[in-house]
């Protein structure tokens, strides 16, 4: 399948988009395993609630062998959540891929990622290298060490990945997945309270201070029909006062 488009306006194909859509895009190989070659740019898209100020897609990815480099760009985006920027990196081939995301969402994160997967009979490998959440307020979150997974028809198993942060206390998050059977399980040794800091609301000009330590024990798994898990959290003591030279806390707790 080969297509020019010169350009392209989406309202001639449906009533409710707006936006043009020009370059060229050519498709070889079979159906299921297509391989993609393309020169597209997109400009003032808009469909029902999703739209991009602009988006281009340019480079050429086979579906198996090597030598693949393909790029999606794109800025200002409504996809359910706004992104200012989105950045997509893909080479090598679908059934051996390297791939490496960056996206800002002024609102909420900036996030970046890093991975790889490879097909190996019916099964896909890979392993998350690279992850890195910069919250619009608080700590940012890193990546340790990358983390092995595998995904088999339903089946689909993360080794432990585990964030880090330091700043407003240092943490450590883990989370590992044999889902369906034995689900998802996140857990942490130690979760600052002070990590909420910068979410609290000011006092009369003052910030909000806390004390103490969480541990947290979460799981959730599928069961028939509903959903199976719960969350533990404790802490043996903590405690919150208005401003840093504060003696007295406004609360606490102890063996909570």
């Amino acid at each position: 399948v080969t297509a020019q488009l010169q350009p392209l306006h989406l309202d001639d194909l449906l009533p409710s988009a707006a936006g043009t859509v020009q370059g060229s895009l050519r498709l070889t190989g079979s159906r299921q395993a297509p391989n993609v070659q393309a020169d597209l740019q997109g400009r003032g898209l808009r469909w029902d609630d999703w739209s991009a100020n602009a988006i281009d897609l340019r480079g050429q990815l086979p579906w198996r062998g090597n030598g693949g480099d393909f790029t999606v760009q794109g800025t200002e985006l409504q996809v359910g959540i706004p992104l200012a920027r989105l950045d997509v990196r893909a080479q090598g081939a679908v059934e051996n891929l390297r791939l490496q995301i960056e996206a800002d969402s002024p609102q909420t994160a900036g996030l970046s990622v890093a991975g790889q997967v490879q097909r190996r009979g019916n099964a896909w490998h890979g392993s998350l290298e690279q992850l890195r959440i910069e919250p619009e307020r608080g700590n940012h979150w890193t990546l340790q060490a990358p983390a092995a997974f595998t995904a088999s028809g339903p089946r689909f198993q993360l080794q432990p990945a585990c964030l880090a942060t330091t700043g407003h206390g240092d943490a450590r998050l883990c989370a590992q997945a044999d889902w369906p059977s034995k689900g998802l399980v996140v857990t942490s040794e130690r979760l600052p309270l002070s990590l909420i800091e910068p979410w609290l609301p000011e006092q009369d000009g003052r910030a909000l201070v806390t004390r103490g330590d969480v541990t947290l024990d979460a799981n959730i798994r599928p069961q028939g029909n509903r959903w199976a898990g719960g969350v533990h959290l404790a802490s043996p003591e903590g405690g919150l006062r208005l401003g840093n030279n504060a003696r007295r806390e406004i609360a606490r707790y102890d063996n909570f």
